[in-house]
């Protein structure tokens, strides 16, 4: 995470979050003590995100966090069994913020949170995958806030959800093996809007998917036209419009405009 200050915020599989300063290129490093609950919850760190309000937000494998930058300190936000307001699962995989100021947690097991930082206080949100209208998946693996204010959900079996946090409505996108204008792949990755409104979809196994709003449509790209793997774990966009891709078999360029000409350049090794 590149935070609105410049300082570049590193979250790690098992060795704590790093903090670069990069105008001096100072590192600092935070890890968990178990004796000290100001510290880190886990060190292994699964999402980062900064709000409106300049708070830094750290999910991990135990529990929320955020950090004073001046001090150092965390605050630890935690699932508390019988609690109705806790945190819904202790493995925290996803972080946004809707126009309106609220969180929205995502997590392994517990499905969706909303957080309302003013009275400190989470409303668990949990799948019903049978119910129109409701979350798809308790396993939620990224989330996407759009420029409608729309949140994009990507789910880990459960297909692609669309939340309007002002209805709380759930719209669901599924994968559908007779379809090739469905969803190539029920796990859902990464999400990212490009500058001309378009949304980009990366999968565990389907490739990349381009979705189109009017039709409700998606149009797939694959090894097949270019692409060095079918797992896209994330998804940039550079000032010349091309999107920088992260796969299972490298970094790789996408331009849009080429479609099915060029779908996918790999950068070499």
């Amino acid at each position: 995470l590149e935070d609105s200050q410049g300082v570049l915020w590193i979250g790690t599989n098992s060795q704590g979050l790093d903090r670069l300063e990069r105008s001096s290129g100072k590192f600092s490093n935070f890890h968990h003590n178990p004796n000290n609950p100001t510290t880190l919850s886990n060190n292994t760190v699964r999402a980062l995100y900064e709000d409106s309000q300049g708070t830094i937000w750290i999910g991990t494998d135990e529990g929320l966090n955020t950090v004073n930058r001046k001090t150092g300190r965390f605050i630890q936000y935690h699932h508390v069994d019988g609690i109705a307001h806790s945190l819904s699962s202790e493995t925290v995989t996803a972080i946004a913020e809707d126009q309106a100021g609220h969180l929205w947690i995502g997590t392994l097991g517990g499905g969706l949170n909303r957080f309302d930082p003013v009275i400190q206080r989470f409303t668990q949100i949990p799948a019903e995958p049978d119910t129109q209208g409701r979350l798809s998946s308790n396993d939620i693996l990224t989330i996407y806030p759009d420029a409608e204010g729309y949140l994009w959900i990507g789910t880990q079996l459960g297909g692609l959800d669309r939340l309007d946090p002002r209805t709380g409505e759930f719209k669901v996108y599924l994968s559908n093996p007779d379809s090739e204008t469905s969803l190539s792949d029920n796990s859902v990755l990464a999400i990212h809007q490009t500058a001309n409104g378009d949304l980009w979809l990366g999968t565990w196994g389907g490739g990349l998917n381009h979705f189109d709003p009017e039709q409700e449509t998606f149009h797939r790209y694959t090894i097949e036209d270019g692409l060095p793997n079918n797992v896209i774990s994330g998804i940039l966009e550079d000032d010349t419009g091309c999107l920088w891709l992260s796969t299972n078999n490298g970094l790789s360029r996408f331009d849009p405009q080429n479609g099915n000409r060029d779908a996918g350049k790999q950068v070499a090794r």
